[in-house]
């Protein structure tokens, strides 16, 4: 009757039956026992009554061939089961109470030597040494269903995983449908073999990079109304003891990118402690592994999922992966394979109450990227860039991804949140360098722009802001070291002509000075303040000297001006070019490389590149007798 002939020998086979009678309610004594396929055998005892059905039996059997019965789920599978046997010892129940048909079982069971192969392919896709399940106590037939398990140990364990092409994984297709044609397991959709004539799926374009004010939103953004998480009781009695994990190993291959990206996970090995649906306490949860050979990887904490409230919490640890493995996601999204660089994850996961926290610790050394490569998916943005501004001086990246949320919220996505976050931390790193590192290094954050320096109008001299803004540059410069620094002048006409006027006239109040012999100076060096008498004296030798017209009287001699006259006449014909403003500019971006020199900045780092003369393109609310700065 099934799709494929099923063939069984069971020699010898013993039938031996005790107080039979044409009572169908009285219990017959029944011993059967024998071998099945020349190698598994059994052996039946107990009680059974016909009508109404009910057994008391003791089952055992010893490495029982039950690969027979793949041809029974052959058609409900994309896979074929090509080993597995089966050995028991235990005591089942069977009974019909009217409508009900119960079923029962306490003992141990093993199912070993497990071997399941690609249906169209024949690879291999699923195997293990052993299943070990103790102290099983089984009931259901009335009431919610009994599953207590003492302990379970899974021993040699092997999987194939695959992310296909469309971003479905493979495990989704164990199951079939008698219906359709059978899927490949180990082969990507489209390529020959996985499937009847289904052509290739065009690699998905990944989700569009938001704008930087998106971006800054999305992490953050307020979660929409939701009722309060109430979980989803399960309707069963389930309790497990232990479960023991031990030589297991994955292999993953990721086909939904171009080039393919493959990765394992083996040695792993650990354990589970007690939990289940009325259990108050979580278990502990211990597991440790190797990712490609090398790189080792813990999972500590507790859980219990089948809580009518899951409750997790878990600290997962990998050290040292090797980043080269991932070029070919870099190469499509960003444009850079990776040639070099390890990767660090500690995370912390806590999911009480449907509310999840998670603190997402992201630790990188060394990144290094090769050449750029063509993508049509790569953004836009200076990847490199970002790169160098979120290295520290030991070439490392340190980051921290907090994330939150309501289990309860149908918006809420652990995935794209850490991925906007991190996302969000590239744009900000690539279009708002400073920004980022103001945060990183001034102490007032997004309050402090450090992509300008600001001056008085007219003036090239840093005023202590300034300077305490520069200081921050050069603690993130030094931090930074594969930042360069680009410095341009800029000049805004509009208030640095008057600005100009100002400075000329004070420079040549200050030349003076310093020509009067009766001049002296502070205690720090610095000129002392001059009083009001000595600045009228010193701006009326100014206005004296001055080549301009000035108000006679009528014998035609210059006419005594009060202070506040003569430096309005100064400053009205004091005239300042258009070369003065560039000169201006220029002294500006002299003044911020040098004050920087004096942090120890490398000067092989600072550049000055050619002066803006106007005040356009300024977009910010900073002002606009400034130096901007950049970052290459």
């Amino acid at each position: 009757m099934a799709p494929r002939p099923i063939k069984l020998a069971l020699a010898p086979l013993n039938l031996h039956l005790k107080d039979v009678s044409s009572d169908m309610a009285k219990p017959i004594t029944v011993e059967i026992d024998g071998i099945l396929n020349r190698k598994g055998t059994f052996k039946v005892s107990g009680t059974a009554a016909p009508i109404p059905l009910k057994a008391d039996l003791r089952v055992a059997t010893q490495r029982l061939d039950v690969s027979f019965a793949d041809p029974y789920v052959s058609s409900r599978l994309n896979a074929t089961i090509t080993s597995a046997n089966l050995s028991m010892d235990g005591a089942v129940g069977l009974a019909q109470e009217h409508k009900d048909f119960l079923v029962s079982y306490r003992g141990d069971a093993t199912l070993g030597n497990v071997k399941m192969l690609d249906k169209l392919t024949n690879d291999l896709f699923f195997k293990m040494a052993a299943l070990n399940v103790n102290k099983i106590d089984f009931a259901m037939g009335k009431g919610p269903p009994k599953v207590h398990i003492g302990e379970v140990a899974l021993n040699d364990f092997y999987s194939w995983i695959i992310l296909n092409a469309d971003g479905k994984m493979n495990l989704k297709d164990i199951t079939a449908s008698p219906q359709e044609a059978p899927t490949s397991l180990t082969r990507a959709a489209g390529e020959p073999g996985s499937k009847g004539a289904v052509p290739v799926l065009p690699t998905p374009t990944p989700t569009a990079i938001p704008s930087p004010a998106a971006a800054a939103m999305a992490p953050g953004a307020a979660a929409s109304p939701a009722e309060a998480y109430k979980g989803q009781p399960m309707d069963a009695d389930i309790e497990l003891s232990k479960i023991i994990l031990k030589g297991g190993k994955v292999d993953y291959t990721d086909n939904f990118i171009k080039p393919n990206y493959t990765a394992n996970l083996s040695d792993m090995e650990g354990k589970v402690g007690a939990f289940g649906t009325k259990s108050t306490s979580p278990a502990d949860v211990s597991l440790d592994g190797k990712i490609n050979g090398s790189s080792p990887i813990n999972i500590d904490g507790s859980i219990n999922p089948l809580a009518p409230t899951a409750f997790v919490d878990i600290k997962a640890k990998a050290n040292g992966i090797e980043l080269t493995g991932l070029s070919p996601y870099t190469t499509k999204y960003t444009g850079f394979p990776i040639v070099k660089g390890t990767l660090t994850v500690d995370v912390h996961y806590l999911l009480d109450t449907g509310k999840l926290t998670a603190e997402n610790h992201i630790f990188i050394d060394q990144l290094t990227f090769g050449d750029h490569v063509e993508s049509p998916d790569a953004t836009n943005l200076p990847i490199r860039l970002a790169v160098s501004l979120l290295k520290n001086s030991k070439g490392q990246i340190d980051l921290r991804i907090p994330v939150s949320g309501s289990l309860s919220d149908p918006q809420f996505s652990i995935g794209s949140i850490i991925l906007g976050a991190f996302m969000n931390l590239i744009i900000k790193a690539a279009t708002s360098p400073f920004t980022l590192l103001a945060a990183a290094f001034g102490g007032n954050g997004e309050q402090q722009d450090l992509g300008y320096i600001e001056f008085a109008p007219g003036y090239a001299t840093l005023t202590p802001e300034s300077q305490q803004k520069l200081d921050t540059v050069a603690k993130a410069l030094a931090d930074r070291t594969a930042l360069k620094l680009n410095i341009s002048g800029r000049v805004d006409p509009k208030l640095d002509k008057d600005g100009y006027r100002e400075a000329s006239l004070e420079h040549s109040i200050e030349e003076l000075r310093r020509k009067d012999a009766g001049d002296s100076a502070s205690s720090d060096g610095k000129p002392s303040a001059l009083s009001k008498e000595d600045y009228n004296k010193y701006l009326t030798k100014v206005y004296g000297a001055g080549k301009f017209q000035k108000p006679r009287d009528v014998i035609g001699l210059a006419k005594t001006q009060p202070p506040d006259e003569m430096k309005k006449l100064i400053l009205t014909n004091t005239e300042v070019s258009d070369q003065d403003l560039q000169h201006l500019a220029d002294w500006r971006a002299m003044a911020v490389r040098a004050y920087l020199s004096t942090k120890q900045v490398d000067s092989g780092r600072m550049f000055i590149v050619a002066p803006k003369l106007d005040a356009s393109g300024i977009k910010d609310q900073g002002k606009t007798t400034r130096v901007d700065l950049s970052l290459q």
